[in-house]
Order: structure tokens, then C-alpha cells, then sequence
């Protein structure tokens, strides 16, 4: 199991951040609003990973996985 100790969870507004460790784990439906965090967070040098969570059959998991293909990032499931 990876190691997620060191990871910082802050609100959209706070990009500006003056963190030396610019990791964050973002939640991924695959909609506009998570594609566009996971984005603007990208732009502004953090190092992004998604994560997904799988609850029933119509879990937005496709959506998701095109968002992180699309963003470079990795997704967790």
C-alpha cells in the first residue's frame, strides 16, 4: 500500500499554496467539476493523483479513467 501520509488535501481556492511538498489526491467522477480541479491543480505544479470510488455497477469509473487518461495522472480505483 502506497504511502499517502505526506499528502495534502486543501480546498480549490488555496492553489497559491506555499507547501514545498505539492502532492494532492483529488476525487475523480469524470464530470466537469473534478476534471477541472485535477486540471487547474496540474497547471499550477502540483503533483496530482486521482481516486475513484467504485460503489455500485454505475460508479462513474469510465469517466474517471478517460479524465486521468486525458490529464496524465494516475487514478486509483
Amino acid at each position: 500500500m502506497k504511502d499517502v501520509t505526506k499528502w495534502r488535501f486543501v480546498k480549490a481556492v488555496d492553489l497559491e499554496s506555499k507547501m514545498s511538498d505539492k502532492r494532492i489526491l483529488v476525487g475523480m467522477s469524470g464530470g466537469i467539476d473534478s476534471t477541472f480541479t485535477a486540471k487547474k491543480l496540474v497547471d499550477s505544479g502540483w503533483q496530482v493523483e486521482g481516486a475513484v470510488l467504485v460503489m455500485h455497477d454505475a460508479s462513474p469509473v469510465f469517466e474517471a479513467r478517460r479524465a486521468a487518461e486525458e490529464l496524465g495522472i494516475v487514478l486509483h480505483e
